[in-house]
């Protein structure tokens, strides 16, 4: 082997080693396991990254949800609604995943509670609604399951003039109902 070939296959051991130690690294400080200390021994000083503060209070959208009306659950009270949400808080066609109860309405003069009637909306999929309605001396108990599509932010089931969502958190939600331009405050249920 002449000079040039055994540096060159030298630098290559050396480079191949380098590359793994590197990759060792970074596939160690990128997933701790469960219960490991936190603190690692190392021969070369290795920059640290601030973990995130968890988040608090926040429950993310279930990615499944039963197709049920789920009358032997009491209904939410208007005084447990949260305050309308005023921006949009992530994907609405995943958010909207759940089951919501309709706690409020507004039809001009602010938002009123809805306590005298029992109105759910259940999306198991974001394309699937399931309409709960329990009105006394109108129905008990009724539902009504669809399919429906997207036009942007707007709901539309066949033969309804559709709902379109202004605000959104994973906990609360606010439509227009296009029946008679009223607004609807829905809280996960």
């Amino acid at each position: 082997m002449d000079h040039r070939a055994f540096h060159r296959s030298k630098v290559h051991r050396r480079s191949a080693w380098v590359v793994i130690a590197l990759l060792a690294a970074g596939c160690s400080s990128e997933s701790p396991q469960p219960n490991a200390s936190s603190a690692k021994v190392t021969d070369s000083p290795t920059p640290t990254v601030a973990a995130a503060a968890p988040e608090t209070d926040v429950k993310p959208a279930p990615q499944k949800q039963a197709e049920t009306c789920s009358w032997d659950d009491a209904a939410l009270s208007a005084s447990s609604a949260e305050a309308a949400p005023q921006g949009k808080s992530g994907a609405l066609q995943d958010v909207i995943i759940g089951a919501w109860q309709h706690t409020h309405i507004n039809t001009g003069t602010g938002f009123k509670p809805n306590d005298d009637v029992d109105i759910r909306y259940v999306f198991p999929s974001s394309h699937r609604l399931l309409y709960c309605q329990n009105v006394p001396g109108a129905t008990t108990n009724a539902e009504r399951a669809t399919d429906f599509t997207w036009n942007g932010n707007r709901i539309s089931p066949p033969g309804s003039k559709g709902f379109t969502v202004t605000a959104w958190s994973e906990d609360a939600m606010v439509w227009t109902n296009h029946l008679d331009n009223s607004k609807y405050l829905l809280k996960r249920r």
